[in-house]
């Protein structure tokens, strides 16, 4: 069993402060964004809840899981345990959702 550092405790401090500030999240990822996507992108991480945010950029990043999670997130109001009670079998995203039952 793994135990935690004062060196792993100080790095969760410092990431759950990066978190919270969109502007300070954005520019820690290292993403090299135009300037009009990176309003867009700055926009939507300050409409989401702070829980959501590493994700949304992993998927801004590439990540084609982290894209479907954050779309399915999106779609149910950033809620995880909608996801599972997904009722749009008709969307195309439907059969790879995350949190599956």
């Amino acid at each position: 069993m793994r135990t935690f550092t004062q060196d792993d405790k100080n790095r969760s401090v410092i990431s759950r402060a990066l978190t919270k500030d969109p502007v300070k999240l954005l520019a820690a990822s290292g993403l090299d964004l135009p300037a009009d996507v990176r309003q867009s992108v700055l926009s939507r991480l300050g409409q989401m809840p702070i829980t959501w945010r590493n994700l949304y950029l992993r998927a801004v990043a590439g990540s084609q899981a982290a894209a479907i999670k954050a779309h399915c997130g999106e779609c149910v109001g950033w809620e995880r345990d909608e996801i599972t009670k997904c009722t749009a079998p008709a969307c195309p995203l439907y059969a790879v959702r995350p949190f599956r039952p």
